[in-house]
């Protein structure tokens, strides 16, 4: 088994896309390839969504959901410190 990504505890404001819909979010961690967000209602599990800091926009799959968070899986690295250093919408 491949050994757990290191997680970066952060608060940062950014939007999700599932469908037709934006809502606003807050991720709360993030790994390379990966984040947990919170949000009003969560998407449930194996919804793709698209979500946004500023310029940054990461796709992902929901690998989990839990009411008002989820789990998020990349489909590409994530660059840790550019998704801190972009300004929130």
């Amino acid at each position: 088994m491949q050994p757990r990504d290191q997680r970066h505890t952060v608060k940062l404001d950014a939007r999700l896309r599932s469908g037709a819909s934006w809502v606003n979010a807050s991720i709360r961690n993030v790994s390379k390839r990966g984040a947990m967000i919170t949000l009003t209602d969560a998407p449930p599990p194996g919804t793709f969504v698209e979500l946004r800091r500023g310029e940054m926009v990461i796709v992902a799959r929901v690998v989990w959901s839990d009411g008002q968070s989820c789990g998020l899986r990349a489909q590409r690295s994530i660059s840790i410190p550019c998704l801190k250093a972009a300004l929130s919408d």
